[in-house]
């Protein structure tokens, strides 16, 4: 999975937001996690504005 490169602002609004946890935020960007919090995760950030990025793994 692709990692999302966001601002920390991003992040932080994010976490808000969705009511989660900064790891968790960090763990959805980073493609680490396929839930369906993760998922939520990745589409708001890609709304406001984070640029999708292909892994190198």
């Amino acid at each position: 999975m692709s990692e999302i490169l966001v601002k920390h602002s991003v992040k932080k609004r994010i976490k808000e937001e969705l009511n989660t946890s900064y790891p968790t935020v960090q763990s959805a960007l980073f493609g680490m996690t396929d839930t369906q919090l993760a998922r939520e995760i990745r589409e708001k950030a890609l709304q406001l504005g984070g640029v999708e990025v292909k892994s190198e793994k």
